[in-house]
């Protein structure tokens, strides 16, 4: 058990699973997976480009080392805890090597914060439609018919792209202009 978690797991291993992570869904758009290790080997190709998946790996590891660094910085500069946790959270799974769908469950704080985001009457309108579409997404994919539909939504990485960045992305954008919240206390008080 431990010597096949280690062959999936690895960090520039070989085996591979639909991840919803950057590592995957970059795997997936740059380089022809191969799926034949897999037990289920119906999942389509989506790659853009055929690189080798050691470059691809590789520049995966860079960015997930320099987004890793820039989320601690913008955590320790973030005025409100929530926003501060939030954006850990999600960055969290976006540097991640391999995250399956479930693990998605982190999102708990973020979708909660993304909650206070929504109620507040000074947040840009396009905050609120970015966040109601991820919700969107969330509900609605797997709730799509079939298999084949719901391995091309898993390859096309439909979760990450369509969850968990606008998510990332909305509460970056809203911690960094400091709109006020309601859990935020006034300064000086």
């Amino acid at each position: 058990m431990y010597q096949q978690e280690q062959r999936i797991n690895a960090l520039l291993g070989d085996r591979w699973y639909p991840s919803q992570s950057l590592r995957g869904v970059l795997l997936r758009y740059f380089t022809r997976m191969n799926y034949s290790g897999l037990p289920d080997q119906n999942y389509r190709q989506v790659n853009l480009v055929a690189l080798p998946s050691w470059e691809v790996r590789q520049f995966w590891l860079t960015l997930a080392i320099v987004l890793g660094l820039l989320a601690l910085v913008w955590v320790y500069r973030c005025a409100n805890d929530g926003a501060a946790k939030s954006i850990l959270f999600c960055s969290l799974l976006i540097i991640e090597p391999n995250v399956q769908r479930l693990a998605y469950v982190a999102l708990l704080w973020p979708a909660l914060y993304a909650g206070v985001v929504l109620t507040d009457p000074k947040a840009p309108r396009f905050t609120r439609w970015m966040l109601i579409g991820a919700a969107f997404v969330a509900v609605l994919v797997p709730l799509v018919p079939g298999a084949a539909s719901q391995r091309l939504a898993q390859v096309l990485g439909i979760d990450f792209l369509g969850v968990l960045l606008p998510l990332t992305f909305v509460l970056l954008t809203y911690s960094s202009w400091g709109m006020s919240s309601p859990l935020r206390k006034p300064l000086g008080k």
